[in-house]
């Protein structure tokens, strides 16, 4: 089965999908915690004759649109009703177009990556919850000079920790504010806005925004999807194929960190893995200059350390797209036969990423990592 999905224009302020579907071609999205983008060519051609896509132009113009694919009339299951389901959401950021080419060409990030477009428009300082400043954070962005229309959750959720924050009014963008409270030691977290479909009698008519914070990871556990990798030779099962590359290279069993300062008043820190028996030292040094203490610093050598640990390198897998809608965040189990290169396995693995294209073979490419 080729995925078709159906390309609406949703509202930025509110989530309200636009009446028309949008006739894409060329598509290609990918979700990640980073966040993912999306590109598209528009042939206004499809739209009708000349002038009736004026409205649509207009409608794309300053950023006032997100765009939202629709999987229309999907079962999810033997004797369940067909519904529609979304694939997530992303701004529509950029808008090209080439008179007297008919094509236009849309791209963007997903909707969280707003929060790189606006600065700071508070200053946060002194002992705070790393997980509570990132909601009121996200927070003043929606509702700062404007009403975006986003579930942000109990404010009770928090890590338990108190870490030095510091982050000035109009001197970083919401983005990057919140990607430092991340590195905090002992309060790590991840975060994503979570897109959902509100539908009137099986029609879509709203997208919604919901902020979801997994504390240390986000791995929201789905019963019953297994991803599946048969013996070779055999039928293909719910994973045509799979890539893992375990790069020396970017492993690291001890991170030195250099802040602020320099010769002997230069502060420095470091942190050790547990090394399996065998294992070669490997050591990186990273300098940073805008870390003014030894807990700051600490903060960033940690994370360094934790990209480098092999557990946490991604790694890609091929699926079907008439399997089932991957969705960043989740857990799966994982099982693969005997291969060439390995024996049978199984274990637990989260998807941090999907892209799909609808050029090609029509099969999302899953980013995955193991589940701890």
């Amino acid at each position: 089965m080729v995925l078709k999905p159906t390309y609406f224009l949703a509202d930025f302020m509110t989530g309200t999908l636009y009446g028309e579907s949008l006739p894409l071609e060329n598509v290609a999205l990918s979700s990640s915690l980073q966040p993912g983008r999306f590109s598209a060519r528009l042939d206004m051609r499809k739209v009708g004759k000349m002038g009736d896509g004026y409205r649509i132009m207009d409608l794309l113009a300053n950023g006032k649109c997100t765009l939202v694919p629709v999987l229309e009339g999907t079962s999810t299951g033997v004797g369940k009703p067909t519904t529609s389901r979304e694939l997530g959401e992303w701004w529509i950021s950029v808008v090209q177009d080439d008179p007297p080419s008919p094509y236009v060409q849309l791209s963007g990030p997903e909707f969280a990556g707003y929060a790189r477009s606006v600065i700071l428009a508070k200053e946060w300082k002194g002992k705070l919850d790393p997980v509570v400043t990132a909601r009121e954070m996200l927070h003043a962005l929606f509702h700062t000079s404007q009403n975006v229309t986003v579930n942000l959750q109990s404010w009770v959720s928090h890590t338990g920790a108190k870490i030095d924050i510091d982050a000035p009014q109009l001197l970083d963008d919401y983005w990057s504010a919140i990607a430092e409270l991340q590195k905090a030691e002992g309060g790590k977290f991840e975060w994503m806005i979570r897109a959902g479909l509100v539908q009137v009698n099986g029609s879509p008519r709203k997208i919604t925004r919901t902020l979801e914070v997994g504390q240390p990871v986000l791995a929201a556990s789905r019963p019953g999807v297994t991803l599946e990798l048969t013996a070779p030779g055999e039928p293909p099962a719910s994973i045509t194929s799979f890539s893992q590359e375990r790069s020396e290279h970017r492993t690291g069993s001890t991170v030195y960190g250099r802040g602020a300062g320099r010769g002997e008043d230069q502060i420095g820190t470091w942190i050790s893995r547990a090394k399996v028996p065998g294992e070669p030292a490997k050591n990186l040094l990273i300098t940073e200059p805008t870390a003014l203490t030894v807990p700051v610093l600490r903060r960033r050598v940690q994370q360094a350390l934790d990209n480098l640990s092999p557990d946490q390198q991604v790694w890609e897998a091929t699926m079907p797209t008439n399997r089932y809608t991957p969705r960043t965040g989740e857990a799966y189990s994982w099982r693969s036969d005997a291969q060439w290169t390995r024996p049978a396995e199984s274990r637990m693995v989260r998807c941090v990423g999907w892209s799909w294209s609808d050029s090609g073979t029509d099969e999302y490419v899953l980013q995955l990592s193991e589940v701890a």
